[in-house]
């Protein structure tokens, strides 16, 4: 969306123009969730705080809160402080300072994401960085299923623990977003104003497909009637792999300002392993 402001005050910023207006772009429509604030003073919720939620007493699975937990890893949600979340009441009708039957705890603003999380927030490598983004491992160690979240100054989430419940609820949820579903996230957010590499201007300008392909990329996928189709095969996929599946495994390298490529097998699982049925060569060498 694109404002122009009339007699704006100086302190809303925006770029001014030799007639005195504002011009916002691109300028967003904050749409705030219903519910009465719980917090005070402004301050929301800390993330160790999601390990006090009582299951038993009606609330969120450790699925569900290690699903959220491994979601701001895949963001890089480096500016954690509890600012960033609300806790809201859902109560229909509540009185003031009555006790709240529905409590929800939400992400009200990620700030700094899609970079890569850093001490001090700085804004050139923590926020819509393609280059580093594109490059950050989801799992900071895999075998013990610790996310790779380095916590700021101001956060309160660092490489957390996550459960295989958690990771395979996070990843059937994000199988179901579409090519076009992500397209429009993307375009919405005008990703392609902002550089590859943000403090470097000879990165050039992203497309909205290559944050699109940086959001899917994975190990590989399963081959059938459709170009991309279940199984998915990768580190935060919940599919399961089972003889008579055919899938992709293509690892791919990608350098900024020089290009990419990609190396791709496509393989039938048998009962005891795997079989190959491509066999391209591997030792091409490209100068």
């Amino acid at each position: 969306m694109r404002v122009v402001c009339h007699d704006c005050p100086a302190n809303f910023g925006g770029t001014t123009r030799v007639d005195g207006n504002s011009v916002f772009d691109p300028a967003v429509i904050e749409r705030k969730m219903a519910g009465q604030d719980l917090e005070i003073g402004g301050e929301g919720w800390s993330w160790n705080e999601l390990d006090l939620i009582d299951e038993d007493a009606g609330g969120a699975t450790r699925a569900h809160r290690d699903a959220l937990k491994l979601l701001a890893v895949m963001l890089q949600h480096t500016d954690s402080k509890p600012q960033q979340q609300r806790l809201v009441c859902l109560d229909a009708e509540r009185q003031k300072d009555a006790p709240c039957g529905h409590p929800f705890m939400m992400i009200n603003d990620v700030g700094l994401t899609f970079g890569q999380a850093n001490r001090f927030n700085s804004n050139a490598r923590g926020s819509v960085n393609l280059s580093a983004w594109s490059k950050i491992p989801v799992w900071k160690d895999a075998n013990r299923c610790i996310g790779n979240l380095p916590r700021s100054f101001t956060g309160t989430l660092e490489n957390p623990v996550i459960s295989e419940e958690g990771r395979a609820f996070l990843s059937r949820l994000l199988m179901q977003l579409s090519d076009d579903q992500l397209t429009s996230l993307f375009e919405v957010a005008r990703v392609d104003l902002r550089p590859r590499t943000p403090d470097s201007g000879r990165s050039g300008f992203p497309t909205v497909s290559e944050w699109v392909d940086a959001f899917k990329h994975s190990t590989g996928h399963g081959v059938g009637l459709d170009i991309h189709e279940s199984p998915a095969v990768g580190a935060t996929s919940a599919d399961t792999l089972a003889a008579g599946h055919v899938v992709t495994v293509e690892p791919g390298v990608y350098l900024p300002e020089h290009g990419g490529v990609r190396i791709e097998d496509t393989l039938v699982v048998t009962a005891t392993g795997h079989r190959r049925l491509t066999n391209a060569p591997k030792d091409t060498a490209l100068s």
